[in-house]
C-alpha cells in the first residue's frame, strides 16, 4: 500500500503540504494580545535556534509576522543528547478558550477495527489484543512493595491488563486487602504468591480476538466463596495458519465480592456473576446472540426454590 502511495508520504518537513479547506484560529475572545520578552539563550544555543527557525520557514511551517501576540523560545535537551527549540506557549494557551469533545471509549475503539485490513498503529495488529511485551517486561521486574502507597502504585499498573487475565480479582485479593483502612501494612507470603501469579499470568495472557458483529457470543460465568468471573468468548478463524474455527477469548472480567454479598448463598453469587457479566460487557451483548454458560448444577434446581430473594 505504502509503494502504491508513496507519492503521499512526507519524508520531511519541507514535503509537507499546506491545506486551503480549513483555516484554524486560536479564540482568545476579548483577553489583550501578551507579548512576552525572549529568553535569554546561551551563545553557543544561537546556532540552535537559527537552524530550526530556517528550517521551519523553509517548510511554510510558520512565517514572518507583526503580530501583537509574541512567545519566548526555549531550547530543550532531548534523551539522546541533542537539543530541539520549543515555544514556551503557557500564557498564550491560559488565556485561549478550551472546547470540549466527548473522547470515543478505547474498548469501543478496539471492538470496531476487527475487520480492518490496513491500521495506523504498531500497537494493534489483525489477530487481536495483547499487552505490550516491553510493559510486561517491566513488570516482570518490579520489586514487591514495601509500603500501603506502593502497594496502590502496583494495583494500579496490574488493574490495566485485568481484561487478560481471567480471576485478576479473586488473583489480587490479598494484595488489594493491604489498603483497606486501618489494615496494617503486612507482606506475607500469601501476598508475594498473589504477586508472583499476577506476573505470571501476564506472561502466558492469551490473544484476545476482536469481535465479529456478525456472530453470536458465548458468555461463561462463575462464582466463589468471595469473587464473581466471566468470560467472553466467540468461534472464529484462528490466527494460526492452517487450524479451523476456535472458540477465542475477547474479554475477562472478575470482581471481589463485598462481605454482605459473600454471605449469600450459592445461587444469588451465581446469578449475580451473570448480573454483573451482562452489566459490564454490555457494549458487547446489547441486541447481539449470545449463549450464557455456568458449570454450575446450582440452576437445576432453581424450579424448586422458594426464597422469593
Amino acid at each position: 500500500m505504502i509503494r502504491d502511495n508513496e507519492d503521499i508520504f512526507a519524508t520531511s518537513d519541507k514535503d509537507l503540504g499546506c491545506t486551503d479547506t480549513v483555516q484554524m484560529t486560536i479564540d482568545t475572545g476579548d483577553h489583550q494580545p501578551i507579548k512576552l520578552k525572549p529568553y535569554r539563550a546561551p551563545l553557543n544555543q544561537r546556532k540552535i535556534i537559527d537552524k530550526a527557525i530556517e528550517e521551519l520557514l523553509e517548510a511554510n511551517i510558520i512565517r514572518k509576522s507583526r503580530s501583537a501576540w509574541a512567545a519566548p523560545i526555549i531550547i530543550v535537551s532531548k534523551k539522546d543528547k541533542t537539543s530541539r527549540m520549543c515555544v514556551d506557549y503557557r500564557s498564550l494557551n491560559a488565556a485561549s478558550k478550551i472546547y470540549f469533545f466527548p473522547l470515543p471509549l478505547i474498548d469501543d475503539l478496539l471492538a470496531s477495527v476487527g475487520k480492518a485490513k490496513v491500521m495506523t498503529s504498531l500497537d494493534l495488529n489483525k489477530d487481536g489484543l495483547k499487552p505490550d511485551p516491553e510493559k510486561v517486561k517491566a513488570i516482570q521486574g518490579m520489586k514487591a512493595p514495601s509500603n500501603v502507597r506502593e502497594v496502590r502504585g502496583l494495583i494500579g499498573c496490574l488493574s490495566y491488563y485485568r481484561r487478560f487475565v481471567p480471576l485478576f480479582s479473586k488473583i489480587a485479593e490479598p494484595i488489594v486487602a493491604l489498603t483497606r483502612k486501618n489494615k496494617v501494612f503486612d507482606w506475607t507470603n500469601t501476598c508475594q504468591v498473589a504477586f508472583e501469579k499476577l506476573r505470571g499470568e501476564l506472561v502466558k495472557v492469551p490473544l484476545l480476538a476482536y469481535p465479529d458483529l456478525n456472530k453470536p457470543y458465548v458468555l461463561y460465568t462463575d462464582a466463589s466463596d468471595n469473587c464473581v468471573g466471566a468470560c467472553l468468548t466467540q468461534v472464529q478463524e484462528s490466527p494460526i495458519k492452517g487450524e479451523n474455527e476456535v472458540e477465542r477469548p475477547i474479554y475477562f472480567l472478575s470482581h471481589k465480592l463485598s462481605d454482605t454479598q459473600t454471605r449469600w448463598s450459592t445461587i444469588e453469587k451465581e446469578a449475580f456473576a451473570i448480573h454483573y457479566a451482562l452489566q459490564k460487557l454490555n457494549h458487547y451483548l446489547y441486541n447481539a446472540e449470545f449463549v450464557i454458560k455456568n458449570r454450575s448444577q446450582t440452576f437445576e434446581i432453581y424450579p424448586r426454590i422458594t426464597n422469593a430473594k
